[in-house]
């Protein structure tokens, strides 16, 4: 099979090193969360990212929407389709989170005296975009959310908490060209976790690329395994 040219890819790693600093005065040391990473993932494709904890796959996630940590010294390149996200602006990326790129965070941040509704368009008013209830209500319904709307957002369970991210992420008037998760079935039953693999592959079936970071095993087309900030292999079609 072909390889796909570099004009296929959505996300793009060359040799991306990430430290930290910790510690002060006389304590300050550096520590490495990712050594040298490189790797790709083609649009409509379902990649997993896996290794034990610790191994630097929510870095990865980070580093990739242009999230970095505070303290932090990065080297190499990313690029989301055509953007530079590093090295990059605040504006670059911000623009790119707002349009393009949607990340479900491990713990995502939920507004409990909010209502779920206006959890889910709330990034999107941000924005300045006019949001309908009918848009949230498929939001909703794709990633299986089955709770009032209008109900308070207190209270909701982690995985819970994770689909109301994640039906935010997807709110728009397209869906996004990249969706970025980290660890978004921790937490859901079996059949939820079923459903959510499902939705993945079909949003990777309708040309998103979707990578996320599990310990699961999931419908991904393809998996890299990760250890110690590096990335050892990759496997799949």
């Amino acid at each position: 099979m072909a390889m796909p040219s570099s004009g296929s890819r959505a996300i793009e790693i060359k040799a991306v090193t990430i430290d930290v600093e910790i510690g002060r005065g006389r304590t300050l040391s550096s520590l490495r969360l990712l050594e040298d990473a490189c790797m790709h993932v083609n649009r409509g494709e379902h990649v997993a990212l896996s290794g034990p904890s610790g191994s630097g796959k929510t870095t990865l996630l980070q580093a990739i929407a242009g999230i970095l940590p505070t303290r932090s010294k990065a080297k190499g390149e990313i690029f989301v389709g055509a953007t530079r996200v590093l090295p990059s602006g605040r504006r670059e990326t911000e623009e790119l989170r707002a349009t393009r790129l949607g990340y479900v965070a491990q713990h995502p941040a939920v507004f409990g005296r909010l209502t779920v509704a206006e959890n889910v368009g709330y990034a999107s008013r941000l924005l300045g975009r006019k949001v309908d209830r009918s848009a949230i209500a498929l939001a909703l319904e794709q990633t299986g959310l089955r709770i009032d709307p209008d109900r308070v957002a207190a209270g909701l369970s982690g995985g819970e908490q994770k689909r109301l991210a994640l039906a935010s992420a997807l709110l728009g008037p397209t869906a996004p060209e990249v969706l970025l998760l980290d660890e978004p079935t921790a937490g859901l039953h079996v059949e939820d976790r079923a459903g959510l693999n499902d939705l993945l592959s079909r949003l990777a079936a309708q040309g998103t690329a979707v990578l996320v970071a599990t310990h699961e095993d999931t419908s991904a087309q393809r998996r890299i395994a990760m250890a110690d900030g590096h990335i050892l292999r990759s496997s799949g079609v």
